[in-house]
């Protein structure tokens, strides 16, 4: 048996304004993407090799965040035996230290120029798990803004943010999304004022 209930906002330590900037899940779905591929060309491969370890575990801690455990499958079958070889046969020598001069190029080029198919396979399916997790995640957090409203009845302000993110426009994000949570800020430091008067106002009037 559960026993629950409801912490009204009144009862919250200091009074508080809660902005949410918000968008359509089907423009947040291609942001998310979009950002995905933005992040795997501009190194996250990368950086995410530079910290595998063979003998971590991929379920706790900095491993399991999403954009590095993904990746796991692709490091540990193929990428450090074909990446060690690549760089012995560059360089001509009978050893070298992991990540020496693998980091003058891009990872993920490096992944889809293998004649070895196998690699190429798991990077992308590393990559649409990214994606498909980092959706799932924008789906949560929506889910938990919910129910923080529900359980302490907390005001949220929802700022739309669709058509700023869908044009790629500062004007709109401005116009839309900063102008619009300005005004919300500025509403509720009037409330507040009219409610909690300043100590000296409140002398004087007395």
């Amino acid at each position: 048996m559960s026993i629950g209930f409801k912490m009204k906002s009144n009862n919250l330590r200091y009074d508080c304004c809660f902005i949410c900037v918000d968008a359509s899940l089907r423009v947040l779905d291609r942001y998310v993407e979009q950002r995905v591929d933005c992040m795997m060309y501009e190194g996250l491969l990368n950086e995410v090799y530079n910290i595998y370890n063979l003998n971590a575990v991929y379920t706790r801690g900095l491993r399991q965040a999403i954009g590095v455990r993904e990746f796991e499958p692709l490091l540990r079958t193929c990428v450090v035996k074909d990446m060690y070889e690549r760089e012995r046969e560059l360089t001509e020598g009978p050893s070298i230290e992991k990540g020496a001069t693998l980091f003058n190029r891009n990872l993920m080029e490096l992944v889809r120029s293998s004649s070895n198919t196998e690699p190429t396979i798991l990077l992308e399916e590393a990559i649409e798990k990214v994606k498909l997790n980092t959706r799932r995640l924008v789906r949560r957090q929506k889910r938990m803004l919910s129910r923080l409203q529900t359980l302490f009845g907390w005001n949220i302000h929802y700022v739309d943010s669709t058509e700023s993110i869908s044009s790629k426009s500062e004007d709109v994000w401005t116009r839309q999304v900063v102008e619009s949570a300005v005004e919300i800020v500025k509403s509720f430091l009037m409330r507040m004022e009219a409610c909690h008067p300043p100590l000296g106002r409140q002398m004087t009037l007395g």
